[in-house]
């Protein structure tokens, strides 16, 4: 009685098992379908329709923003309809905007010298916003940055910096290692989002650093050329 009782817990422990993980392997498919078929709207005819394609992938990134992104940058790279290829271009380049990182720090680019003589290049902080993810996580004014999430700096340190932080996302966590008083820290910083307007020159060039980023979906499989009497 007893071995027959913990073989029916077992089944009981096996069969909810296998339904939890056909049950999220579900809900993990309705969101990449859900996408695909927004995006395949883009190509519509009706204008209102393509809008409001566009208002609800914005909204559905919200939730899945990579899932977003890669789907996008598929239709961008590969769809044969050019109103298709435009509308990707334009929600990916909001989506970049609305979610750039965001530190609040004026900075230069410094040397520094540790105590077995190794050189190394490093930023260092010249001033703070207030109110900003700097402040809130603990850093000062003169402290040296000497890594970004393990990544360290060459000769164009301060040109690398901006780059950097503009292929992480706003509300992501990124490590600094920096020297406060000749000794190292590893100081969390959850970044915020960019606060100030970006200039057209300066989304494009946003737009060709993190669009490379993003590996397209395969197969793509969606958005047939419009037939002639729809163009």
């Amino acid at each position: 009685m007893g071995a027959a009782i913990v073989f029916c817990v077992k089944g009981l422990f096996i069969m909810v098992a296998c339904l939890s993980a056909l049950f999220g392997e579900c809900l993990a498919a309705k969101p990449h379908q859900e996408i695909i078929r927004l995006i395949d709207q883009l190509a519509d005819p009706a204008f209102t329709i393509r809008q409001r394609a566009a208002k609800d992938l914005r909204e559905l990134a919200d939730k899945h923003l990579m899932e977003v992104e890669m789907a996008l940058a598929s239709a961008y790279r590969g769809a044969k309809d050019p109103e298709v290829r435009c509308m990707s271009r334009e929600i990916l380049t909001a989506l970049f905007t609305s979610h750039l990182g965001y530190l609040g720090i004026r900075y230069g680019k410094s040397e520094y010298t540790n105590s077995a003589g190794k050189h190394q290049w490093a930023i260092v902080i010249h001033e703070m916003q207030p109110n900003t993810a700097a402040t809130k996580s603990g850093l000062l004014q003169g402290d040296l940055i000497l890594s970004l999430n393990g990544k360290n700096f060459t000769t164009a340190a301060d040109a690398e910096w901006p780059l950097l932080f503009k292929s992480i996302n706003s509300g992501s966590q990124v490590v600094l290692k920096i020297i406060r008083d000749g000794k190292e820290k590893r100081i969390p910083v959850i970044l915020e989002s960019w606060p100030f307007p970006l200039t057209p020159t300066a989304q494009s060039a946003m737009f060709a650093l993190k669009i490379a980023e993003l590996a397209p979906i395969t197969p793509l499989n969606l958005l047939p050329e419009k037939s002639p009497e729809t163009q």
